[in-house]
């Protein structure tokens, strides 16, 4: 595939956050997803002959999934985490897909080439840059005049059922204590795109038109019974760092109470939790706002630290 990849990755990118913690439970996470991956590539409009950029890959299963549905073209998948590249490249190579390939690249810094893609996918993967302003920038340039773009992100990160069925079942265990706080990101976090008129306004700014913002009916698989699900939901980032402001009687108090709650939400394809998340397409215009864009990124990612609530 020559896609005039510039194949120089970033200084320390391998290292990529949770990455290996992910990469232990990606088959999980994927079934997790799935609703959401599905409905991210029928709405990139994928055909054959496209050249997909996959932005914050993982594991690789939207980009192997849009992969399936370009025929000649080809996708690339961009990450930081080298955990999950690594097993990226090994579920490519046991597909036998040998239109995608994997990269090691940060999309804020990477000299991604200039209109070399027909579309950008991200599931949930442009939604923690350390500096948004740059990274969408570079992902404008990257696509090519009339380039479409198809990614998924959170509302905000209380939205997501697990995570208020999870601070409901800390509320039971305390009482009349105050439940402690979420340890979510920061205002570059889901909250930096938690509002359809502010996707809408740096999308614009961005040099994107056609901009469709779309809550997701998608749901989140958790588990086949509600005491897996709650083992799951309980092993996930945001809880692990909930769990740790708690007593082990207090932590194993609080598995019991979310696993009643799952029980209202278990049937016979498991347990299923809303997702809380928007799915964003739009088109590149021909015109180049990058320096605009930048500003204006900033202004939306300072706006977004006041909206978020856990």
């Amino acid at each position: 595939m020559d896609d005039g990849w510039s194949g120089t990755a970033v200084p320390g990118a391998a290292d990529g956050s949770g990455g290996a913690a992910w990469a232990s439970r990606v088959d999980r996470h994927d079934l997790m997803f799935a609703e959401i991956t599905e409905e991210l590539v029928v709405a990139a409009r994928l055909g054959d002959g496209d050249l997909v950029l996959d932005v914050g890959c993982g594991a690789g299963a939207t980009a192997l999934a849009a992969a399936r549905r370009v025929g000649s073209g080809s996708v690339v998948g961009a990450d930081i985490s080298a955990p999950l590249l690594a097993v990226a490249a090994e579920r490519a190579r046991d597909a036998g897909a040998a239109n995608v390939r994997f990269e090691n690249a940060d999309v804020q810094v990477h000299r991604l080439p200039a209109a070399g893609f027909d579309v950008v996918l991200s599931r949930f993967g442009m939604t923690f840059p350390e500096d948004p302003g740059r990274a969408w920038a570079n992902v404008a340039r990257t696509l090519r005049p009339g380039g479409r773009l198809a990614f998924s992100c959170f509302h905000d990160l209380a939205s997501s059922e697990y995570l208020v069925l999870l601070r409901s079942a800390v509320a039971t265990v305390l009482g009349d204590r105050d439940v402690p706080e979420l340890d979510g990101p920061d205002e570059s976090g889901p909250a930096f795109l938690a509002e359809p008129d502010g996707i809408r306004g740096f999308l614009a700014a961005a040099g994107f038109a056609d901009v469709e913002v779309v809550d997701s009916a998608a749901t989140f698989w958790m588990g086949h019974e509600p005491d897996d699900a709650a083992e799951f939901v309980l092993g996930m980032v945001p809880a692990r760092a909930l769990l740790e402001t708690l007593t082990p009687g207090e932590r194993s108090a609080v598995r019991t109470a979310l696993t009643a709650l799952l029980s209202s939400r278990a049937s016979a394809d498991g347990v299923r939790l809303g997702a809380g998340t928007w799915t964003v397409t739009a088109r590149h215009a021909e015109h180049d706002h990058g320096s605009d864009f930048v500003a204006t990124t900033s202004r939306l990612r300072s706006a977004a630290a006041g909206r978020w609530t856990t």
